[in-house]
């Protein structure tokens, strides 16, 4: 992964910052959701189903942010990343 992976990472966040920046005019909100640890999906766990995911993401937590994320509008969150678990947590989604 190294330098190629944090180099889209770093663009994808000045991307982010610049079109909360351009949008917020509009009133259009813009930011990045990540996973801070990995999410179970059922293809990983079709192919290990032995693993322990147990202290993974699930979708439904992925989803929940998702869902509060595009709620908001530039007023509310624009230009960040933010962590499911941080939203879900936070909001007691």
């Amino acid at each position: 992964m190294g330098q190629a992976y944090g180099t889209a990472k770093a663009g994808l966040e000045r991307f982010t910052w610049g079109l909360a920046a351009e949008l917020g005019e509009y009133n259009i909100a813009v930011n990045i959701l990540k996973p801070l640890r990995p999410v179970v999906t059922e293809g990983f766990q079709a192919q290990r189903p032995d693993a322990d995911v147990s202290t993974w993401v699930t979708p439904q937590d992925m989803v929940k942010a998702a869902v509060h994320l595009a709620n908001q509008d530039a007023k509310g969150l624009t230009g960040a990343t933010v962590t499911a678990e941080e939203i879900v947590k936070r909001l007691s989604l």
